[in-house]
């Protein structure tokens, strides 16, 4: 019911939506209107971040909300004006 009365607010068109539940109880619905595909996608750029990711860590197994080590790698790829960040581990293997 959540759902369908964000949508029927966000009116016509394609919308993405997202919701998020916990055990408080919460309920988070949100609607964002679908942007259109380009016919001819950008190119998109990347550049690794070396010792960025850590496979041994427990944290990095699980859905964190912790994103501190993935922003610091995203700010590093955009100030090499890249568009995305590969996270390689202390051996240079990908993520």
């Amino acid at each position: 019911a959540e759902i369908d009365a964000a949508l029927s607010d966000a009116g016509p068109g394609s919308h993405r939506v997202r919701l998020t539940a916990s055990p408080h109880p919460t309920l988070l619905v949100e609607v964002t209107p679908e942007e259109p595909v380009p016919a001819e996608p950008p190119p998109v750029t990347a550049t690794s971040a070396p010792g960025a990711w850590h496979p041994g860590l427990r944290i990095a197994e699980h859905k964190t909300l912790s994103y501190a080590g993935h922003r610091w790698s995203q700010r590093g790829a955009e100030a090499h004006g890249a568009d995305h960040a590969l996270l390689l581990d202390g051996a240079g293997r990908l993520g």
